[in-house]
């Protein structure tokens, strides 16, 4: 008997918002979506996923979407691991595309629990091994994700964007000031 599990993250935009550019709107969550459903190939969970709109919070765009996970047993799963994971690795993602600003790493570290990158002027990010491998292999989350944020970087009335999890934890809080960065294609260590 197939069964379904969620779990949630939220998305908020700030900014000068009397409203939201629908284009804009579906430009972000579509290719946030693609980036989510690309996360669970890469780490092979088997899974077939959902992500849904959950609400958006009236008077802002403060947007809670789930990630529903199918599995035949739940008995042998933990049903919200896989969805913790993609979020973690997601959250991630965004964080090294951040802390890079379009640039490559001076240095990379990578462990078998950790990954330490250090920028151009020494400062370091630690970062999961998974989401780092994910950041200089997958072509198709960079394009994604560089999507979301220059979606968001047109429409001049957003100014950040905040990633949190389902108890409300934030994640990653991006500013406008980043927005044209975020959207471009990342340099990873592979492409010398």
């Amino acid at each position: 008997m197939d069964e379904e599990e969620s779990t949630g993250f939220g998305i908020k935009l700030s900014g000068d918002l009397e409203g939201i550019d629908v284009n804009t709107l579906v430009d972000m969550i579509g290719n946030l979506s693609l980036a989510v459903h690309q996360i669970n190939d890469d780490i092979q969970s088997n899974k077939s996923l959902r992500v849904t709109v959950r609400y958006i919070k009236p008077g802002c765009f403060d947007i809670f979407l789930i990630i529903k996970e199918t599995f035949l047993n739940s008995l042998l799963q933990d049903p919200t691991k896989v969805a913790y994971e993609i979020i973690g690795i997601f959250s991630g993602l965004l964080l090294i595309r951040q802390f890079l600003k379009g640039g490559k790493p001076k240095q990379v570290e990578e462990g078998k629990n950790e990954t330490i990158i250090i920028s151009g002027n020494n400062n370091r990010l630690v970062i999961k091994p998974k989401a780092y491998k994910i950041y200089k292999n997958n072509q198709v989350i960079d394009a994604a994700i560089g999507r979301s944020f220059d979606a968001l970087n047109e429409d001049v009335s957003i100014d950040g964007f905040e990633l949190y999890d389902d108890k409300n934890n934030k994640l990653c809080n991006i500013t406008r000031d980043d927005f044209k960065a975020m959207a471009l294609p990342s340099l990873s260590t592979e492409q010398d």
